[in-house]
């Protein structure tokens, strides 16, 4: 029999006869296994599976890495399944959602770079549709842990050990040691801390030094709250009156200091890795962060005036969505994000030093190796991590910084406004001009459009078809053309002959556009029915052609405003809100005007914009500016980012934070004002974590 016995610390253990006989009850119940699967399933199993298993699909669902929960390295483990829930049904392939993944069916196909050969899915769906046989190690069906459990135990464990999930404690003053001699008795007991002090250097044998000469004491006091060292009057002052009443006033006198101020934000800015520069710049790019400066006064100034430690890590995190709003100079306060490096413009590097910033550095979790995998050591898995990035990708900085002061009066501000409206308006004339240049290309290649629409050219390269003349089309024009041209009905006035006739071979449109002109519908727009009869379409060239001489007609530039509707031609109104006006498909819109942009016109408006941030952040006269980040009109949910590769996508989760930390959908509730504001519950949240 198997003996069970309790050790003295309470913890159960084996004797080594059972132990033994364990072992080979287990040998008898993997043998009857192994007896279960036949000569041919076994050898199906391994020649076939479990090579496939190994090669295709355990380097991301195996031992070391089971993204999505699942792991593929034993019989219990893929009958367990994902996060979410089983993913084979032995002996039924059409229930068994792994087979609809491997086969690219399913919303999330795996492998995602490169799709499984037919015969190595006909593989697995022999073996699933087999009753998912498995021979040798891993035929163990035990069912594991799931993701979840495991998480779930990590959890209870840290929350019971972690030194940041501990609430502080509160410890009486040790006595005083014997050792200490008696002429210190007195001085070390006026302040508990020092009793700590004294009772750690009374069991490490070491004696206090003597007290310091006045010179010396007022020289270390003013190098550990100013960072500077006396003047030599104030040495002489104190040397002279070195009482307990002068030291306290210095003390109060150093503490007031704009110096003190200076000194200690200096380490706050370390944590905020505060820096003047973008790091590396790149393409001409500008080097300079334009207003972070406004961040590091900030931070010296509330500093110096002593603001509350929530209230100090709640306006850096969500200064403009505060309520009631907060005095304008606050709003630098969110340069502790902006300030960071830039990572040549990478998107998720920016959001991973983001998240890296404010839970190393505010939760005492590195949360930011949670990117490519299940933390190792910290309680923090992937969905943590993305539950996150959604909250920092819902964030943007502005086109324009807001003004937080007022630039000083004089020539120089003048001078600097003078200065600033012709750069500006150099980028609204560019803007202008490339927007006229898109409209007028994009109307005279109406007809190629039309064309692309109904018989997309190849894209060997990717890229939108060039035309002869060198004009590539555009991929917004070509999108909203689908749409609109998509949705049209044969009854349509405008569209009707195009719905019915495009999709039509060249050899059947004449025929059949004969027959729609001898009796054309009631409704047909009268400009198109006369370009129709006109042409007498016998091809798709042919009919795209017509449409593009009925655009032509209405395009801007071409018509004049109508003095009264009654004078307008009839059915031109109907081609106007259709193809004329801006929002149409060849009509962007003017805020659109660098969609539509040639690369040489795009190099140019860059050139042209950064003119004027090197105008507001170097030429003096200039009011100052605060690096905010905004909240996006349309906040995003991050799906997870398999191995932290952006181009393989996992299950989406929704912004909160992280479980360890008490972080649950609903979470976003807790805060009564502007609720719905991930920035809100995220800074109200640490600042309440960190004071308790």
């Amino acid at each position: 029999m198997v003996v069970i016995q309790t050790s003295r610390t309470g913890l159960p253990w084996f004797s080594w006869g059972g132990f033994g006989l364990l072992l080979a009850i287990g040998g008898l119940i993997n043998a009857a296994r192994a007896e279960s699967v036949s000569p041919e399933a076994e050898r199906f199993f391994e020649t076939k599976v479990r090579p496939l298993l190994v090669a295709k699909c355990q380097e991301c669902h195996g031992p070391d890495v089971s993204e999505a929960g699942l792991r593929l390295d034993s019989r219990g483990a893929v009958l367990r399944g994902t996060d979410t829930g089983p993913v084979v049904v032995p002996g039924d392939t059409a229930k068994s959602r792994l087979v609809a993944v491997i086969q690219h069916t399913d919303e999330m196909g795996m492998p995602p770079d490169e799709k499984l050969a037919g015969n190595e899915i006909a593989t697995l769906e022999q073996w699933i549709s087999s009753g998912l046989p498995w021979t040798g190690p891993g035929a163990d069906t035990t069912p594991l842990p799931t993701h979840a459990e495991a998480m779930a135990e990590r959890i209870a464990s840290a929350r019971a050990t972690h030194w940041a999930l501990q609430p502080p404690v509160g410890h009486q003053p040790p006595a005083l040691s014997e050792r200490l001699p008696a002429d210190l008795q007195e001085t070390w007991a006026a302040n508990p801390i020092d009793r700590f002090t004294a009772a750690e250097m009374a069991a490490a044998d070491v004696a206090p030094a003597p007290p310091a000469e006045p010179r010396t004491l007022l020289r270390r006091l003013c190098y550990d709250l100013t960072g500077l060292p006396p003047t030599a009057e104030q040495a002489d002052a104190f040397a002279a009156d070195p009482s307990e009443a002068s030291y306290r006033a210095t003390v109060d006198r150093l503490l007031a200091s704009p110096e003190h101020a200076e000194h200690w934000a200096r380490h706050w800015l370390d944590l905020a890795r505060y820096a003047d520069t973008i790091g590396y710049a790149f393409g001409g790019q500008s080097s300079k962060y334009p207003y972070a400066w406004t961040y590091r006064d900030w931070v010296v100034k509330v500093l110096h005036d002593d603001l509350p430690y929530d209230r100090f890590v709640t306006l850096q995190l969500a200064a403009d969505r505060l309520e009631p709003a907060v005095p304008r100079e606050d709003l630098a306060a969110l340069g502790f994000l902006t300030v960071g490096r830039t990572f040549r413009g990478n998107t998720h590097d920016i959001i991973d030093d983001r998240i890296d910033l404010v839970t190393r550095g505010l939760m005492g979790l590195t949360v930011a190796c949670a990117r490519c995998h299940d933390h190792k050591y910290e309680p923090i898995g992937t969905d943590d991590y993305y539950a996150l990035y959604g909250i920092f990708a819902s964030c943007e900085s502005p086109e324009e910084l807001p003004v937080i002061g007022e630039a000083p009066p004089g020539p120089e501000a003048d001078a600097f406004a003078k200065k600033l409206a012709e750069l500006k308006q150099k980028v609204s004339d560019h803007e202008a001009a490339v927007y006229d240049r898109a409209v007028r290309e994009a109307v005279a290649h109406a007809v190629d459009y039309f064309l692309e629409v109904a018989r997309p050219a190849p894209r060997p390269d990717g890229r939108p078809p060039k035309m002869d003349d060198g004009y590539e089309l555009e991929q917004l024009v070509i999108d909203r053309l689908k749409r609109l041209l998509g949705g049209a009905k044969p009854n349509h006035p405008v569209l009707g002959p195009w719905a019915r006739l495009a999709p039509l071979a060249d050899a059947e449109i004449a025929t059949v556009a004969e027959t729609l002109l001898a009796e054309p519908p009631g409704n047909l727009n009268p400009m198109v029915l006369t370009e129709l009869q006109s042409a007498r379409p016998r091809s798709l060239r042919e009919l795209a052609a017509a449409y593009g001489r009925v655009i032509a007609q209405v395009a801007p530039g071409k018509v004049d405003e109508p003095a009264a509707a009654v004078d307008e031609p009839a059915g031109q109104a109907e081609l106007r809100q259709l193809f004329s006006e801006p929002g149409t498909p060849l009509i962007p819109l003017a805020s659109e005007a660098m969609r539509v942009a040639k690369r040489s016109e795009q190099d140019k408006h860059r050139n042209l914009k950064r003119a004027v941030v090197n105008h507001r952040s170097e030429a003096p006269g200039g009011p100052p500016r605060a690096m905010v980040l905004v909240e996006k009109s349309n906040p995003v949910d991050s799906p997870v980012f398999l191995r932290g590769n952006p181009g393989r996508r996992g299950d989406v989760q929704k912004r909160r934070l992280p479980v360890v930390l008490g972080g649950t959908e609903v979470d976003r509730g807790r805060v009564d004002a502007r609720a719905a504001h991930d920035g809100d519950v995220l800074a109200a949240w640490i600042a309440e974590m960190d004071i308790d």
